[in-house]
């Protein structure tokens, strides 16, 4: 199955961000509300996480990192962080495998010591959660 860059995603602009698509945009919109009333602390967009490091291979090629990028990294006021990632109805291959990389470096616990207490979550654009 082959997958377009943006599955059909809508390129939208809110407060002069853009975003990737309307999904992404609305979570985003939602963020502000919550920081408003005080549900969560704070929020960041676009939060990068190194999955592999650079090395060299066994003939000396330097292989480059690979990384995640998530959507929103969500601070709650009981210290829990959740890397939250804003998804439609399709899962590419390339983002199933990262999402696994990911969870393994956070149970190896690769994160722990900038991000104490990580969680990761995929957020459908409903609004509802869910589990990959």
């Amino acid at each position: 199955m082959r997958f377009s860059k943006n599955h059909r995603a809508k390129t939208t602009t809110v407060d002069g961000i853009k975003f990737a698509s309307l999904g992404e945009a609305r979570r985003y919109q939602e963020l502000k509300l919550l920081k408003q009333a005080h549900v969560i602390k704070d929020f960041k967009m676009q939060p990068e996480f190194e999955l592999i490091p650079a090395y060299k291979d066994e003939y000396g090629k330097t292989v480059r990192k690979s990384k995640y990028v998530g959507d929103f990294l969500v601070y709650y006021p009981d210290g829990r962080i959740i890397c939250e990632d804003v998804k439609g109805d399709i899962l590419t291959p390339e983002f199933k495998q990262k999402w696994k990389q990911f969870g393994l470096n956070l149970i190896e616990g690769k994160y722990s010591e900038q991000y104490p207490n990580l969680l990761r979550e995929i957020v459908k654009m409903t609004g509802k959660r869910a589990k990959c």
